[in-house]
């Protein structure tokens, strides 16, 4: 939506085109700068699934301020939320790897209490976004690509390191425990296929255990 016009022009109408709308998945624009303000949304009192991204412009990834704009904005309109999907996206500009990622700042907390299954994407996370986000204790977070913070907004990284660095890989590794018990997610682990190749790989396997079963 919106290249080269008001980005929220259709997204923030939807709503009210159709009023038994369950499944919405938008994109602002892949060009131009971020947004000074994000206008409210018309209500989606049925919508249970919402997928938001990617949002990365061309030349740049989209700013903390920015993310959280939209997300308020958009929660605030979607009050028995069931499914929500926020994809940051990664610039295609050449020089892309160096961009930071959107933190999430505060926008766990203004998660809707029917929130079952929470899939981040693209968006950096610190350790403070744990204890901020209102995901019901039998709700699912799935985690891809992303990048994780310590308190000083550091990358956390878990791997090799030299003797000296003994403190704060601990450290850092603690920072990842808390992550999984908090939110029950098994870092480097994704959720869901992501390759179709793989998953028809897995399927003959499946198949094959299965003849081998018969077969004992």
């Amino acid at each position: 939506a919106g290249y080269n016009s008001d980005p929220f022009a259709s997204p923030t109408a939807v709503g009210g085109w159709f009023g038994n709308l369950e499944s919405f998945s938008f994109s602002p624009r892949v060009y131009g700068g971020d947004w000074q303000n994000v206008p409210a949304f018309a209500k989606m009192s049925r919508l249970k699934s919402l997928h938001l991204g990617p949002l990365a412009r061309y030349d740049s990834n989209i700013s903390t301020a920015a993310l959280g704009q939209l997300l308020a904005q958009v929660l605030a309109a979607a009050p028995n939320l069931e499914h929500l999907w926020v994809q940051g996206g990664r610039s295609s500009h050449r020089d892309s790897a160096e961009e930071p990622l959107p933190r999430l700042a505060d926008a766990l907390a203004t998660l809707p209490p029917s929130l079952k299954k929470l899939d981040l994407t693209d968006v950096a996370i610190e350790p403070e976004n744990l204890a901020a986000h209102s995901l019901a204790k039998e709700g699912s977070v799935f985690v891809r690509s992303c990048d994780w913070l310590d308190e000083n907004g550091n990358s956390l990284e878990i791997g090799e390191h030299e003797e000296e660095d003994d403190e704060r890989f601990e450290r850092n590794c603690q920072h990842i425990a808390n992550i999984e018990t908090a939110w029950g997610v098994v870092l480097g682990v994704l959720p869901w296929p992501t390759d179709k190749k793989e998953m028809a790989e897995k399927s003959d396997d499946d198949d094959d255990s299965d003849v081998a079963d018969d077969s004992e």
